[in-house]
């Protein structure tokens, strides 16, 4: 990615977020004078309450989110599944909390970096 001229400050995984949730990770992150953006590629939602926090740390903080959620099919829903354990859960429902919460969200990798 620098060599394309887009400096990453950090690359985390959460894996199935069984101790540590994205939003939680995100949250310190932005924390972070280095990061000016976050992106998160989102399997699923830890917890709906820490998402919306995120958000508002973000906003607060002046630092856009973009999201890439995965599972967009059926698929992709049965490789989450089987991968992390993770339920995708309904893509209308996670576009519809992105835009409430003002997190930006694309639909491809290649939008996304």
């Amino acid at each position: 990615m620098q060599a394309r001229g887009l400096p990453m400050a950090y690359v985390v995984t959460v894996g199935n977020q069984a101790q540590t949730g994205l939003s939680e990770i995100g949250k310190t992150l932005l924390t972070n004078p280095k990061v000016t953006a976050l992106g998160l590629y989102i399997e699923d939602i830890d917890d709906l309450a820490a998402m919306v926090a995120l958000a508002e740390t973000a906003r607060a903080l002046g630092k856009p989110i973009i999201a890439l959620k995965t599972g967009q099919s059926e698929q992709a829903q049965q490789a989450a599944l089987s991968h992390t354990a993770s339920l995708t859960g309904n893509d209308a429902g996670a576009t519809a909390l992105f835009e409430r919460l003002g997190i930006g969200c694309v639909t491809s990798l290649s939008a996304f970096v």
